[in-house]
């Protein structure tokens, strides 16, 4: 279930849940995912 909320971490409750979603290969949820990085280096 998603509410719209952004998180910057994520806490045990949320490990817990890709797990079970994972081990009952429920992947569909995690396929849509967004990974942001950001890099400093020099120039």
């Amino acid at each position: 279930v998603s509410f719209g909320k952004h998180k910057e971490t994520m806490d045990e409750k949320d490990r817990k849940l890709i797990r079970y979603l994972i081990k009952h290969r429920h992947t569909s949820t995690l396929e849509h995912n967004i990974a942001t990085f950001r890099f400093v280096v020099p120039l």
